[in-house]
């Protein structure tokens, strides 16, 4: 259990959009997110929303719908994601939130070293991001009821999988 933030870190809140809000155990999902949400800022923890949006740089997406079919990938935010004016809004164009973003910059700018993560998809977006945010140096703190995926084995299988290895596993 997260009982406090550590020094210079940030909340990651990765594509709880309009397109993916047909998550495993979503319902518990949303309020474990919005509590999550509320003990960062009662902290003044810096939390960055992550969305996905199509744009020059989302040049997988054909091969996305070579994989699933058509999709619609809008980045707008679920009704109960409203960042503060103080939070940050990053727009990825790929799974990976670092990849043709600024976030890197963002955190350096403000001296982030470790990085707490949550949202969905677990084995893919977050999982992604986890990746490079590793590989970039920052300290990875999974959240891992504040995760979720289209289905529990994928969201399992990545704590499984890479907890202690990639990231340190927390609950909220």
């Amino acid at each position: 259990m997260i009982k406090q933030f550590e020094n210079n870190s940030c909340l990651l809140i990765i594509d709880i959009q309009e397109d993916n809000k047909t998550v495993y155990n979503y319902k518990t999902f949303k309020k474990n997110i919005l509590k999550l949400i509320n003990f960062a800022r009662k902290q003044s923890v810096l939390i960055c929303y992550v969305f996905f949006i199509k744009n020059k740089y989302s040049y997988w997406t054909n091969f996305k719908k070579e994989l699933l079919g058509n999709f619609e990938d809008e980045g707008l935010p679920l009704e109960y994601i409203i960042p503060q004016q103080n939070e940050k809004i990053i727009y990825k164009p790929t799974y990976d939130s670092f990849l043709n973003t600024n976030l890197d910059k963002l955190l350096k700018k403000n001296n982030i070293k470790t990085l707490y993560v949550s949202g969905v998809l677990t084995g893919v977006c977050i999982l992604n991001t986890m990746f490079s945010g590793f590989g970039l140096g920052y300290r990875i703190i999974a959240i891992k009821n504040c995760c979720s995926d289209k289905n529990k084995k994928r969201h399992q299988d990545v704590f499984t999988n890479y907890s202690n290895y990639l990231f340190i596993t927390e609950n909220i």
